[in-house]
């Protein structure tokens, strides 16, 4: 399958068929488009007859995307954030924080003067965006990423090796993800730190303690999750990539640490308190 991609950020079109792009012209096979929603997702159509429709459409979706309520707030917000440095958008950000605990704030003030505000202290916000991947990649453009058919059902994948900037313990995503009972007991379940801090990473730090436990990683193809966006997908979004470097260098450090083992007992006693306090009495 051949793609065709118009300008950035506007989508792209193709076909599934045999033919070649050269004969897409001749061929009696219907053009569809690909882009990104509102809320960031890709999304597909179908039913186009010529490519002048094809990118007629995807025009149209442009446009209505830059023009939203969201994407006028999302322009606002570069306007003032954008041009501010990493350090300073985290001075302004601590000096409103209420909700932290103390031991969290201590957590947070080691993780921003040893590892976050060396590395990004002089960064400008408005790098901060999808493209900005863990590994330090930066992309030229948006990526039709499809890492199950890259990678042999992540056969290739292992230690040392990427797809992109995915590496094995990224492939394991909570939103669709069985483990047994007993490995995920045995390595202490989620590091509950990460939560504090903000977004990501909780699950990849999962992901690679459990292969370092012997775990496999291995995809099912016929399972399917739904996933339902919030009305303020973008915003969220948005919200969510500014505690990303803070979880990142969470990931990082625990990976220099020794793998967890052995927290079976720890892990009861603490989802048994978790379960207490969450207790309502009717009665």
């Amino acid at each position: 399958m051949a793609t065709t991609s118009l300008t950035r950020g506007m989508g792209s079109f193709f076909k599934e068929c045999e033919h070649p792009e050269s004969r897409w012209s001749k061929c009696p096979h219907e053009y569809k488009i690909r882009y990104r929603n509102a809320a960031g997702r890709q999304t597909e159509e179908s039913g186009f007859a010529t490519q002048d429709k094809a990118k007629t459409r995807l025009a149209e979706v442009y446009h209505a995307r830059k023009n939203s309520p969201q994407s006028q707030r999302k322009a606002e917000r570069i306007q003032k954030y954008g041009v501010m440095r990493f350090s300073d958008y985290v001075a302004e950000c601590l000096k409103g924080q209420r909700d932290l605990s103390p031991t969290s704030l201590r957590n947070l003030d080691s993780l921003l003067r040893n590892h976050l505000l060396p590395a990004f202290g002089s960064r400008r916000m408005g790098t901060f965006d999808h493209k900005v991947v863990e590994a330090g990649i930066t992309l030229a453009e948006e990526l039709d990423g499809r890492p199950l058919d890259a990678t042999d059902d992540f056969q290739a994948l292992g230690y040392g090796r990427f797809y992109y900037d995915w590496d094995l313990p990224r492939m394991a995503v909570t939103a669709l993800l069985a483990v047994p009972r007993e490995q995920l007991m045995d390595v202490g379940g989620f590091d509950e730190e990460f939560g504090a801090l903000g977004w990501g990473m909780e699950d990849t730090h999962l992901g690679a303690v459990l292969i370092a436990a012997g775990c496999l990683v291995i995809p099912l193809r016929q399972a399917v999750g739904f996933h339902l966006d919030p009305p303020d997908a973008a915003a969220q979004w948005q919200t969510k990539l500014a505690t990303w470097p803070a979880t990142l260098a969470r990931y990082r450090h625990l990976l220099s640490l020794p793998a967890p083992t052995d927290c079976g007992r720890a892990f009861a006693t603490a989802a048994d308190k978790h379960l207490t306090d969450a207790e309502v009495i009717t009665r």
